[in-house]
C-alpha cells in the first residue's frame, strides 16, 4: 500500500511539473475584433507558443502586447488611407507577420510611414496586417512596431468562437405525409 501511495505522490508530482513547464510555453488567446477574419472569428480561442520574434517566417500569425497607452476595451480613431475607423483595442493583438527586420517593406503600408518611408523594415521592428485590411488596426496605422512586442506564434485554434447560424433549410416535399 506504502508503494502504491508513493507511485501515486511521485506521478502527481510529475504532472504538475509538466503543467508548470507547458504553461510557461503556451498560453490561450481570445480573438477580439474582426481584424482576422476568414482565418479567425471573434471569439475564437488559440493555443499559442511563447516565442521570441527572432526567426519567425513572414506569414507566421503572431500574438503582440497590446499598444501601450491603449488598454484593453479603449476605442481609437485610426485612420488607413483616406478611411477613418474606431478600433476597440485589447490586451492582445492577433496580426500576420507581414515583414521582418531587413525585408521589404509591404507597399500597403508605405503610407503609414510617411514621405520619408524607409525601403526596408529597421533591425528590431517588424509590419503587421490583419487578414480582414478592411477592419484592422495593424502597421498600416500603428507603423514599425517593436520586435519585442511579440509574445507568441498561434499554433491552432482550439475552440471556435460566435458561430454563424445554420441556413434554413428548404422542406423535403417527398417526405409530407399524404392525406
Amino acid at each position: 500500500m506504502g508503494t502504491t501511495l508513493a507511485l501515486v505522490t511521485a506521478g502527481v508530482g510529475l504532472l504538475a511539473a509538466l503543467l508548470a513547464v507547458l504553461r510557461r510555453r503556451l498560453f490561450m488567446v481570445v480573438v477580439s475584433g474582426r481584424s482576422m477574419v476568414p482565418t479567425y472569428q471573434e471569439g475564437d480561442r488559440l493555443l499559442a507558443r511563447r516565442r521570441r520574434s527572432r526567426a519567425l517566417p513572414v506569414g507566421s500569425v503572431v500574438v503582440l502586447a497590446g499598444q501601450h497607452g491603449h488598454g484593453p476595451g479603449h476605442h481609437v480613431p485610426v485612420t488607413v488611407g483616406s478611411r477613418v475607423m474606431t478600433l476597440r483595442t485589447s490586451r492582445y493583438l492577433v496580426k500576420r507577420l507581414a515583414a521582418g527586420p531587413g525585408d521589404a517593406v509591404p507597399p500597403e503600408c508605405a503610407t503609414a510611414f510617411g514621405d520619408d518611408a524607409p525601403a526596408v523594415v529597421p533591425p528590431g521592428k517588424v509590419v503587421v496586417l490583419g487578414d480582414n485590411t478592411a477592419n484592422s488596426l495593424d502597421s498600416r496605422a500603428l507603423g514599425f512596431l517593436d520586435e519585442q512586442q511579440i509574445i507568441g506564434t498561434v499554433i491552432r485554434r482550439m475552440t471556435a468562437g460566435s458561430p454563424t447560424p445554420p441556413a434554413p433549410r428548404e422542406p423535403d416535399l417527398r417526405k409530407t405525409p399524404r392525406p
